[in-house]
């Protein structure tokens, strides 16, 4: 069984893919800053690893080697500036589906809203803002 990448695993529907995916047996690599320790639902298991990098390409493409799949829920609601929104929104997106393909990974893109940077994904899964839990099981039912 190849291992999938999350990005966005601290947060909410990211820490509950991330519990779901372990609990149908998948090896997991969720994606860390490396200035941060990870933190809410990722708890301690056998098929998790946490790996440490920016969300750049270099990055992205360290981080998705050997893995089969790329879900990328990493992204920012409020920055101290448009820039830096930009930056981690669509130069993040984009970032994620360079390293997924330079890997042979399937990118799953799950984001709220359908924007030019979701064209660089395999697979968009546009999210209602608020969902819950029950999103992330459906989302793990797709691999």
């Amino acid at each position: 069984m190849k291992t999938v990448l999350v990005t966005g695993a601290t947060g909410f529907i990211g820490s509950h893919l991330v519990e779901h995916l372990l609990e149908l047996g998948q090896r997991v690599r969720v994606l860390t800053r490396p200035s941060s320790a990870a933190k809410n639902a990722l708890v301690d298991h056998a098929n998790l690893e946490r790996f440490a990098a920016q969300l750049t390409v270099e990055g992205m493409t360290r981080a998705a080697m050997g893995c089969a799949v790329v879900y990328h829920l990493a992204g920012i609601t409020r920055a101290a500036s448009e820039a830096e929104f930009m930056w981690v929104n669509a130069e993040g997106t984009r970032a994620a589906a360079v390293g997924a393909q330079r890997n042979g990974a399937r990118i799953i893109h799950i984001d709220p809203y359908q924007t030019k940077t979701s064209l660089y994904a395999d697979q968009h899964i546009r999210i209602k803002p608020g969902t819950d839990a029950a999103l992330a099981l459906c989302i793990a039912n797709i691999i």
